[in-house]
């Protein structure tokens, strides 16, 4: 392999092209690169008709630019079941727990779990605790093998049995830390 650069900046090889393939026209003669000036096309934007926020005024912004921050409070991590060894993140406030794709925690590999909403999990920021409920479908859930049938208190290595999934409860807030609420998405 030779590699060459062109007048125009271009890398390719020499050991296969006499010229660069990038800037030849179709007779072979080396012409002006490929470029389109940007005021011709204007922004531009996705197939799909839809104007992302990443455009300001023309200037390219971070996609996240003004998202709302969600710092992790805790996690949920699968120790038997499909999913084994894979973790959930918990963030402020409630946490629908369902193998749809609409579930803030979305267990997928488990078809026994409910789709919509068998569980949720809540932190309370005002409290600094966290919470389990029952919320719909047709199987027991259970919390440290007892049947979750009212909202319980959660405490570090609990245990949440959907189908045949088992989480473990893991907290990062409460008593020892726990976010400046106030200041995050200042």
């Amino acid at each position: 392999m030779e590699m060459k650069q062109c007048a125009f900046g271009h890398f390719y090889d020499a050991s296969i092209y006499t010229q660069c393939p990038y800037c030849s026209d179709k007779t072979g003669n080396a012409s002006e690169p490929n470029v389109i000036d940007r005021e011709e096309i204007g922004p531009t934007a996705p197939l799909d008709g839809t104007r992302p926020e990443a455009f300001d005024n023309g200037v390219t912004v971070p996609l996240d630019a003004g998202v709302e921050i969600r710092p992790v409070v805790g996690w949920l991590v699968c120790v038997e079941g499909p999913d084994k060894g894979r973790s959930y993140e918990i963030h402020n406030e409630n946490n629908f727990v369902g193998r749809s794709s609409t579930m803030d925690i979305n267990i997928q590999g488990d078809p026994g779990i409910s789709r919509d909403k068998p569980v949720i999990i809540t932190y309370d920021s005002r409290s600094r605790a966290f919470f389990c409920g029952f919320m719909n479908g047709r199987g027991v859930v259970r919390l440290n093998d007892k049947p979750l049938l009212s909202t319980t208190e959660l405490k570090m290595g609990d245990r949440i049995e959907i189908s045949k999934t088992t989480l473990m409860f893991m907290p990062l807030c409460g008593e020892q830390f726990d976010w400046d609420w106030d200041s995050l998405n200042k």
